[in-house]
């Protein structure tokens, strides 16, 4: 069974994600906060985390009005054993050229959506061509 991560400080938003992986019979490893989800890269790098590692992560760009994704995507990208995760990065915030270029350069990530999310059809198509993508590069 697959793995995916959601980094993401809305509730009903990570639940919502939750539910919907589960119905696809994907397992979720869910983080509220920026903070949680870095700690847990650095127990994975360190070999402290035992488990299934997650193949993609939805994550989110802003936490309390604060960017915070672009750190965990980083740390992503950096870490030996996370670095080929599929990265989706989800935000509410305006789409504004400059701030995704500079993340496209940082992070790295495997698709940028605009919430609210597509319906779930949509949403599961989009997310299966990012890994369809990762794994013909692999």
């Amino acid at each position: 069974m697959a793995t995916w991560m959601i980094v993401e400080d809305e509730p009903d938003l990570y639940e919502m994600l939750e539910e919907i992986f589960n119905f696809w019979g994907i397992e979720t490893i869910t983080f509220g906060d920026a903070e949680e989800a870095l700690e847990w890269v650095d127990l994975v790098d360190r070999g402290e985390e035992p488990g299934e590692l997650p193949e993609l992560v939805m994550l989110d760009l802003m936490f309390n009005r604060v960017m915070r994704g672009d750190a965990v995507g980083e740390r992503l990208r950096r870490s030996p054993r996370l670095r080929e995760m599929a990265i989706i990065v989800m935000t509410a915030q305006r789409d504004m050229p400059e701030i995704r270029e500079d993340l496209i350069r940082r992070v790295q990530p495997d698709d940028y959506i605009q919430k609210p999310l597509p319906r779930m059809a949509d949403l599961q198509v989009r997310l299966e061509q990012v890994l369809a993508r990762r794994q013909k590069r692999a």
